[in-house]
């Protein structure tokens, strides 16, 4: 269902632009680079722990459950915008983020003092590939300022590995892929002709994924 909902945004996009060249003229094809932050919140990131082979013999029961609430994020990406003189302009764009999110967590079956006891993790690869993009309006905002209003989409793939950690060390368990799509609102102001400050909301689309609240700084070339 999500996959035809970004499908839909990003015909729709064009659509948009097909109909402004009638608006407002030809259109106008840029490049740039957008950098930025993102604060994840995580849904449905979590997993059941088995107690350790090695601890089964003294040690009864699930290890307990740990869960990826939250996670912290640089990104990196370059856009292809297409415009046109009436302020309407489309973008897509192919990036990456550089993250760190994690849970980790005593055996909640452990009885061995802190310090020699069995823990249980789930993390999240610190590399996570992306796609985006956006339709917005630009608008005069008075004062040789401008800004813009519109809807944003992204798409990431987050590869999730939990295990044990036993001993300071990691030991995988199971590895999983997590597909995520979010939409939603983006307000931004044009600093000069080639450089955008930007922030919005992604509400994910799907059961499993990442609510996102953004700031990016966009740079053209």
């Amino acid at each position: 269902m999500f996959r035809g909902i970004g499908v839909s945004f990003v015909a729709a996009s064009v659509v948009v632009l097909a109909g402004c060249e009638h608006i407002g003229g030809s259109f106008e094809t840029r490049t740039s680079l957008d950098v930025g932050y993102q604060y994840l919140s995580f849904k449905g990131v979590s997993y059941e722990h088995d107690t350790h082979p090695d601890d089964t013999s003294f040690l009864s029961g699930s290890a307990g459950e740990t869960e990826i609430d939250e996670g912290q994020a640089l990104k990196a990406a370059a856009r292809l915008k297409v415009g046109n003189p009436a302020g309407i302009e489309a973008y897509g764009g192919l990036g990456f983020l550089l993250l760190d999110a994690r849970d980790e967590s005593r055996n909640e079956n452990e009885t061995r003092p802190s310090g020699s006891e069995s823990r249980i993790y789930s993390e999240v690869y610190p590399f996570s590939p992306l796609i985006e993009a956006g339709v917005r309006r630009y608008l005069d905002l008075g004062a040789d300022l401008k800004g813009y209003g519109g809807l944003a989409a992204q798409y990431n793939a987050f590869w999730v590995e939990h295990g044990w950690n036993r001993f300071g060390e990691d030991e995988d368990a199971k590895d999983e892929t997590v597909h995520s799509v979010a939409f939603g609102p983006e307000l931004g102001l044009q600093i000069n002709s080639a450089t955008c400050l930007s922030s919005g909301y992604l509400f994910n689309l799907n059961g499993q994924g990442v609510d996102c609240l953004f700031v990016n700084l966009e740079i053209g070339f």
